[in-house]
């Protein structure tokens, strides 16, 4: 079984409310995102390693393992280019004023100002894992470069140490959740952990699934969990398993299938957007009514990233090209019906 009968013997989704309790159907998608291509990239050597948008379309590809990175307008214009860091990065996102936050294999955590000066500078002693970023431009990051010991930090935007604590676990992620100030970190070992913004542990928990996790991603009131599942005969193929919880990781139901993906975007009041394999999935909130879906365009999609405010997506086509899509809402807004 490919990815395409996964998807197909699922539907698009299940889990609409009715009289406030979340139940199980299928959703019947009645109009979507119009993609409109803006702009593309090539990579460097035919190769593009990671890319993010922010709210006004300017993109930021990453096209060689030294960590060059490129700022581009979504029309094309080259901004600024620069090698960001000592070597190659890992994980990098931008906020909606194009400030660019990063982690890298040269063990750095760097944030480079939307006119491409550098404000952040920090060694964090491993390879640099995941990034996030809060309101106030401070950076949240793990390591895991399979050592004994791990860190994870905040820097704040001053460039000054918030706090660092070393862990002897593998963290996968670090996400902020901006409604409740605070942080989950993700552990390859299935334990999830909150932390405040100031560093304090709130909890460690184990996560419910049998195959640990990979993602703990803010959803409003809820936690959206993922955890990777190979699928087919050649087990070739990745899906993301998707588990609603609420805030303490009490698991409420399973959400069902979707496409592998590797970073998403929580939009407030919208929803958590993520770029697939198969284009983007969009897990949408509306008090309680979590439609997991999928939206395709032209393109083959590999990494990418969703632009804070959510009008565009920046998206790696096939790992060789780079690219600049806008997401025009229909009239009316996206339309769903519980079949």
């Amino acid at each position: 079984m490919n990815i395409d009968q996964v998807l197909q013997a699922h539907g698009i989704g299940v889990g609409l409310t009715k009289g406030g309790k979340i139940v199980a159907g299928k959703i019947k998608k009645l109009n979507a995102y119009i993609p409109i291509l803006l702009a593309n990239f090539p990579g460097s050597s035919g190769y593009v390693y990671t890319t993010c948008v922010d709210d006004s379309g300017n993109i930021v590809v990453q096209t060689a393992t030294s960590g060059a990175n490129s700022k581009y307008t979504k029309t094309g214009q080259l901004v600024w280019s620069k090698t960001i860091g000592s070597y190659s990065v890992n994980d990098q996102v931008m906020d909606g004023a194009g400030n660019l936050y990063c982690v890298t294999q040269g063990r750095e955590a760097i944030k480079i100002n939307a006119d491409g000066t550098q404000s952040i500078y920090i060694g964090i002693g491993h390879y640099g894992q995941s990034v996030d970023f809060d309101a106030a431009g401070n950076l949240y990051g793990v390591t895991n470069s399979s050592d004994s010991v791990e860190n994870i930090f905040k820097m704040n935007a001053n460039n000054t140490q918030a706090w660092l604590i070393s862990d002897t676990r593998e963290p996968y992620m670090c996400r902020y959740d901006k409604k409740n100030d605070c942080v989950y970190i993700t552990y390859g070992n299935g334990d999830v952990e909150k932390r405040s913004s100031a560093g304090a542990l709130i909890w460690n928990k184990t996560a419910p699934s049998v195959n640990g996790a990979r993602y703990t991603i803010p959803l409003g009131d809820y936690l959206l969990h993922t955890y990777p599942k190979w699928m087919g005969s050649n087990n070739l193929r990745q899906v993301a398993m998707l588990e609603l919880h609420d805030k303490d990781l009490n698991k409420i139901k399973d959400l069902g299938i979707a496409p592998a993906f590797y970073r998403a975007r929580q939009i407030p009041g919208r929803g958590v957007y993520a770029v697939t394999e198969k284009g983007m999935a969009f897990f949408n909130e509306g008090g309680m009514d979590f439609i997991p879906g999928y939206l395709n365009g032209s393109f083959n999609i590999g990494y990418g990233q969703m632009s804070e405010g959510g009008k565009y997506v920046a998206m790696s086509e096939n790992g060789s090209t780079a690219c600049t899509v806008l997401l025009e809402e229909p009239a009316g807004g996206i339309q769903y019906q519980l079949v």
